[in-house]
């Protein structure tokens, strides 16, 4: 949200709210140019494995022990 095209500060009055932002389409509004590099990219997209890969470690005793019950129920 931070990273949108065409806003520099988040509190400035200008900065329209992210709905606005999308609906109207303002990414078109600019240039073109990157506004995250290709490392900043990079980077979030491994935060994003590992935020992925957490989740399905503390999810899989979740799983498993709901499959067990709906087995024990169909038994």
């Amino acid at each position: 949200m931070k990273a949108r095209s065409g806003v520099e500060k988040e509190d400035t009055p200008y900065a329209p709210q992210l709905a606005t932002w999308l609906n109207q389409e303002r990414w078109k509004d600019t240039t073109g140019a990157a506004v995250l590099s290709p490392a900043d990219i990079e980077a979030a997209e491994r935060r994003l494995a590992e935020s992925k890969r957490k989740h399905d470690e503390d999810m899989r005793p979740l799983v498993e022990a709901k499959s067990a019950e709906l087995r024990a129920q169909r038994d």
